[in-house]
């Protein structure tokens, strides 16, 4: 099957814009593309070796890439005495084990399927007892490795040898537009605010703080990771903001209406506060 670039931008939204108005990339743009992507990291590997056989351009780059990212993988995926694996959630990895750690990697697996359902993938950590160095990689929920990471003394910050990749600034057509409800592809239940396309890569959105309510900036990333939020937004700032961007509320009655918002959140709040003193051993003992 020939090598196409757009396979490579998980956004399907975005796939379909770039197709429409015929966007074409640059050698460098598809090999950033490819390094920013979630496909699998054997997929990236044959990718980098199809965009390096295009022309002469990047095959000192790109070929030595692949041939790092395959010892990578191989040695990843070998035993090696007095190793051992673990795994964990990928977005909480924090040392916490779904099961006890083993010496061979498809034991892991296997496990991994019994001990639950990691729609998002999962971390696997490859370590030794007293050694300084371990690598993790990252699997996808079909249990194919999407990338590793090698940390050693030497290398405290991880070794990634696609980060040079990912310093080409590109520009990726997107069909968003200001005020469109959007989210992560890897994200679906967290809504954002789509507020403008960057010149690189990179878009500007909002979001609410699950912690405060409040809104605030999104996190720098790539816009082809983005896809519209499918969700019927619940009553909130967000859903105040993003009907006044997109002009279906006045300046005033959206101030109005979050100005009201907030103070019924902060009357509830309050409520709740006093049933709880009213009903705590100390409010009973003295009234």
């Amino acid at each position: 099957m020939p090598f196409d670039v757009l396979d490579f931008i998980p956004s399907p939204e975005v796939r379909e814009e770039c197709w429409s108005v015929g966007k074409v990339f640059t050698t460098r743009e598809k090999a950033a593309i490819v390094s920013w992507s979630d496909k699998p990291m054997q997929e990236r590997i044959n990718a980098y070796q199809a965009i390096g056989e295009e022309g002469i351009e990047l095959q000192n780059d790109l070929f030595p890439l692949a041939n790092r990212m395959r010892q990578m993988l191989k040695s990843f995926q070998k035993s090696e005495e007095g190793f051992i694996y673990f795994f964990g959630d990928l977005h909480h990895f924090n040392g916490f084990l779904h099961c006890c750690a083993d010496t061979v990697l498809d034991t892991i697996l296997e496990a991994s399927k019994a001990n639950g359902n990691f729609q998002q993938g999962f971390r696997v950590v490859k370590t030794a007892v007293g050694q300084n160095n371990y690598s993790t990689a990252r699997f996808d929920q079909n249990r194919d490795i999407i990338d590793i990471f090698e940390v050693s003394p030497q290398q405290p910050n991880r070794d990634d040898p696609e980060e040079p990749l990912r310093e080409e600034f590109i520009f990726v057509p997107t069909p968003f537009r200001k005020g469109d409800l959007v989210c992560f592809k890897n994200r679906p239940d967290d809504p954002m605010i789509f507020t403008g396309q960057e010149p690189n890569m990179h878009f500007k959105a909002i979001q609410e703080n699950h912690f405060t309510g409040r809104i605030e900036p999104v996190e720098d990333r790539p816009s082809f990771h983005l896809t519209y939020f499918r969700q019927t937004l619940p009553h909130s700032e967000l859903k105040i903001t993003a009907q006044a961007l997109r002009g279906e509320l006045d300046f005033v009655t959206a101030f109005d209406l979050l100005r009201s918002y907030r103070c019924n959140k902060e009357l509830d709040q309050i409520d709740k506060q006093f049933e709880q003193d009213y009903k705590s051993p100390f409010y009973i003992q003295f009234h």
